[in-house]
């Protein structure tokens, strides 16, 4: 079974483009939390906290801990990699004696992150596998994950970051999901042509905002495609649905890739299990 699992890590690995490589995430490095593959860490914020358990690192991993907890609700992974000699019982008490709940591997690694012999050590990876942080500092290290979360394109408002004045009954209208062709940006594409420089600058900024999620959003789908058996179907449909509903225009471009997901099991399953966990968030706050 190890040997098949490995195998499919491999298979993974050469479909998902990562500036880097993930080492060590095989189930003879794993101690507790989510068991996690390649298919984890795709297309998400990932902050790898290195520690010894020889040292004590309470007030570090109670700071990681909470982390996790905090942003569980983001595109968000923290894995405590243990750079220790690897003692699993002394490993084991200290993850109970801290309570914690992330991922625990005994040296998980990023390849493109640079290497520390002092622990504790933070680093963290975006979603296009760049390094954006690395060091001692905790704060720092939550601080870039924050801001690669905050950078993010979120799908819902497509214009959430542009300050509405002029058409500020366009909020609740211009999101992902819900067409944004035709007679709906009539007005904004005529304000163009105003002779108020505001207004001008308003509608410019609302035409390169849905531009911009556009793009964003095709590039998640052909990652996706590209991925081949290490996709989530299910976010691929979404993101699929999402696409030709918000523009219409693009439904034969996409038509065959949507036809197969919709009668894919798993990719149905898939999509409803994301809305579900939506709503389980969204009640929550």
């Amino acid at each position: 079974m190890r040997k098949i699992i490995l195998s499919f890590l491999s298979i993974c690995s050469l479909s998902i483009s990562f500036a880097g490589e993930w080492k060590g995430l095989d189930d003879a490095n794993w101690y507790s939390g989510k068991k996690l593959s390649l298919k984890d860490l795709r297309r998400k914020i990932i902050m790898v906290e290195e520690w010894d358990s020889s040292v004590d690192a309470s007030e570090t991993m109670g700071f990681v801990e909470k982390c996790y907890r905090g942003y569980s609700s983001h595109p968000f992974v923290l894995i405590a990699s243990h750079k220790g000699v690897k003692d699993d019982a002394k490993v084991k008490a200290s993850i109970a004696a801290n309570s914690l709940t992330c991922p625990v591997y005994q040296g998980v690694e990023y390849t493109s992150a640079p290497q520390s012999g002092k622990v504790p050590f933070m680093y963290v990876v975006d979603t296009s596998g760049k390094v954006i942080y690395s060091g001692h500092d905790k704060n720092e290290a939550i601080t870039a994950v924050v801001n690669a979360i905050t950078d993010m394109p979120i799908p819902g408002d497509l214009i959430s970051g542009v300050s509405l004045k002029k058409f500020r009954s366009l909020k609740n209208k211009i999101a992902m999901g819900k067409k944004v062709e035709g007679a709906l940006l009539s007005p904004v594409k005529a304000a163009l042509k105003s002779k108020k420089a505001a207004e001008r600058a308003e509608a410019q900024a609302i035409i390169d905002a849905i531009e911009k999620a556009k793009k964003n959003l095709e590039e998640e789908i052909e990652e996706e495609k590209a991925a081949g058996d290490c996709a989530d179907k299910g976010i691929l449909l979404r993101d699929i649905r999402w696409l030709v509903t918000t523009w219409p225009s693009e439904k034969d471009r996409y038509k065959d890739d949507f036809s197969k997901l919709l009668k894919d099991p798993e990719a149905i399953q898939g999509e409803k299990a994301w809305y579900d966990s939506q709503k389980k968030k969204a009640r929550r706050r």
